[in-house]
């Protein structure tokens, strides 16, 4: 008796393993299949387009952008705590909207938002060559200007020379550099407290240098604010509300494999995008973020208000 319970129980167990792992690669197939085809290209590009925004290059490489438009590393890294408290502040917002507002309204401002901040960030890099690039040479001639506050300052100017009708002014740190803070255009023949002479020219570098720095932080905060709007929860309530629950797992899984696919292909790309071509690197992901706008106009299905059951019953007659 024992025996054949044991031989049954056998029996059964090899019966149902193989049952098991066919219907799981037949609900993978399924989820592929024609008659889900729209939701899973819905939830594929939305997950591609949140990591083409550039959010996570963001995330990953702010420290890099704030010391490359001007800040010195510790308050780069500084900045970068401040904007990522900002962050959770503004997730704890979005739970509370979602569902009153919508999932698609949030989206247009979102991504609208994000545009422009992306754009501002491109703009803090165009204002200037980068202050402080990974390799190479400095992008300005450099001059040595010693003040009578017995500090050196590390001054780019347009044709190597310091000018300016004020000394005696303290260095403000501004990324690897000493740079003077309020120094005035000036002209002609200048001394220092040791008498020491330096001829004039033109200096507008310290006041862009300090434009791009701002205009870099409220890109950033302001795009975190705005991703929080849109691409950053949208993907994972609308992927999950999508499909049915009978294959929602395998949606969802073959949808988030996209995400972290192209999280990968930005993060890895993004240094040498920012060595080579940072300003273009933000063009570049606010057009994507752009692209968002009718896609989202065409293709997401407002979900406020519906069950999981409702959305499965709609999705399955698109």
């Amino acid at each position: 008796g024992q025996r054949g319970e044991a031989a049954g129980s056998g029996v059964g167990g090899r019966e149902r393993v193989p049952s098991g792992q066919v219907e799981e690669r037949v609900r993978m197939r399924e989820v592929w299949s024609a008659k889900y085809r729209r939701p899973l290209f819905v939830a594929i590009a939305l997950n591609a387009l949140q990591q083409l925004s550039g959010i996570n290059a963001i995330v990953y490489y702010a420290p890099e952008v704030f010391n490359r438009v001007g800040f010195d590393k510790t308050t780069s890294v500084r900045v970068t705590a401040v904007v990522a408290s900002f962050q959770l502040v503004m997730l704890y917002l979005v739970v509370k909207l979602i569902d009153r507002v919508g999932r698609k309204p949030l989206a247009y401002l979102g991504l609208t938002g994000m545009s422009v901040s992306l754009l501002l960030i491109a703009l803090a890099f165009a204002i200037e060559p980068p202050l402080n690039p990974p390799h190479g040479p400095h992008p300005h001639p450099l001059t040595s200007v010693h003040l009578h506050t017995n500090m050196t300052a590390i001054v780019p100017t347009e044709n190597g020379t310091f000018s300016s009708g004020l000394k005696g002014l303290p260095p403000l740190r501004v990324g690897d550099l000493e740079m003077l803070a309020g120094v005035g255009n000036g002209t002609g023949k200048e001394s220092d407290g040791d008498g020491l002479g330096y001829e004039g020219g033109l200096l507008g570098a310290v006041g862009e240098f300090v434009g791009a720095s701002a205009l870099a932080v409220v890109g950033v905060l302001s795009m975190k604010l705005f991703f929080s709007l849109s691409l950053g929860p949208l993907p994972y309530i609308i992927t999950t509300e999508l499909f049915p629950s009978r294959v929602r797992a395998a949606g969802v899984s073959s949808a988030w494999v996209f995400n972290w696919l192209f999280n990968f292909v930005v993060t890895f790309a993004t240094p040498k995008c920012l060595e080579v071509v940072p300003s273009l690197t933000f063009v570049s992901f606010a057009v994507f973020a752009l692209l968002s706008l009718p896609f989202i106009m065409l293709y997401l299905p407002e979900t406020k208000g519906k069950t999981l059951e409702d959305l499965g019953r709609m999705t399955a007659k698109s």
